[in-house]
């Protein structure tokens, strides 16, 4: 299921030109709306393919914006949307939600320019469009939560027909490549749908139950939050410091770990008494590119599908910082580092 908006509208003239017929001599004036401005209708329920821009099962309004071009205001625009299929490498043949960034934390080292990946490329497009729908977080985690049960809810036959199944396998659903939950109400509401959606009797053929693995997983930055607010969702605590990794373990979270760098490459190390595995599709990637093989996805590797097996094996999953995450990492102080932890 794909549900939102695309990010522009190509081919339409400028209406900041006097002689558009969208000229207003106010562009910041609503100009029209998706069936008048849209080169293809807006009442679909899904979209067409896994790797197209979503369309909306609600009518929205377009805004010009001076200097940004045609963007989407106004109640009827999306805040969260799901995707079928992310088209990402890294997660693999997964489904995934996006949400609006008012649904994430304020003091998230990340947010607002401070490195977050969901704030580039094309998910920085679609990012943007859901940051300007203008919904409530609780709003936005109502939406979330609807993509996801209507999805729970269809039939074999139509996760079939929008892409949603592999092989005759429902995708596992990774929440949040943009956004979170940052109150008591917004994670539960959010976790009832992921319920539902775990809940189908054809998702578990491929998980790895040896380590208690779940193919609904998400990461969080809210601390206003309690592990029980997730119930049986496989969800990591996303920690920047020694500080906060002990604190999260201390309030029940298992935990991932933001890191300047992998100090072994793709060996295993220690921070104080934890077990650090650094994220595979990282730390494997330029050997398996010499070698002309993908990266391992998420959906092969699934050690932050298994939340309950990191945490009592105190195993922390570590992401190594890129590009402007990377400066959002510097100054982390994780004490005595080794590579002599045996491998997983």
């Amino acid at each position: 299921m794909i549900i939102g908006t695309e990010p522009q509208i190509p081919g339409v003239p400028n209406p900041e030109d006097p002689g558009s017929p969208y000229f207003h001599g106010r562009p910041d004036l609503v100009v029209g709306t998706s069936q008048g401005l849209q080169s293809r209708p807006t009442a679909a329920l899904l979209g067409a393919g896994p790797h197209q821009y979503p369309v909306s099962v609600v009518p929205w309004q377009w805004v010009w914006v001076p200097g940004r071009g045609w963007r989407m205001r106004g109640s009827l625009c999306q805040g969260a949307i799901l995707a079928a299929e992310s088209g990402n490498a890294k997660i693999g043949a997964c489904a995934t939600t996006y949400a609006s960034q008012e649904s994430c934390p304020r003091n998230c080292p990340l947010f607002a320019g401070g490195g977050c990946y969901g704030e580039v490329d094309h998910t920085g497009m679609q990012n943007l469009n859901l940051n300007e729908s203008g919904h409530s977080e609780a709003e936005i985690a109502a939406q979330e939560a609807s993509n996801i049960s209507r999805i729970a809810r269809m039939t074999r036959a139509e996760r079939r027909k929008f892409h949603l199944t592999t092989g005759g396998v429902l995708h596992p659903l990774r929440i949040h490549t943009v956004g979170d939950c940052r109150t008591h109400q917004s994670a539960r509401m959010v976790a009832s749908a992921c319920m539902e959606y775990l809940a189908s009797p054809d998702i578990m053929a491929k998980v790895n139950v040896k380590i208690g693995a779940k193919p609904c997983w998400s990461y969080t930055h809210a601390w206003t939050t309690k592990r029980e607010d997730w119930l049986g969702v496989s969800i990591l605590k996303s920690c920047h410091s020694v500080r906060e990794l002990e604190r999260a373990d201390r309030t029940g979270w298992a935990c991932a770990i933001v890191v300047d760098e992998y100090p072994y490459g793709k060996g295993h190390f220690k921070i104080g008494d934890y077990h650090v595995m650094p994220c595979r599709n990282i730390a494997e990637h330029a050997e398996r590119e010499a070698k002309g093989q993908p990266p391992v996805p998420c959906d092969e590797c699934q050690w932050c599908w298994a939340d309950e097996w990191l945490r009592a094996g105190k195993r922390v999953v570590a992401f190594e910082a890129h590009g402007a995450a990377a400066i959002a990492a510097k100054g982390n102080s994780f004490g005595r580092v080794s590579s002599d932890v045996p491998e997983v």
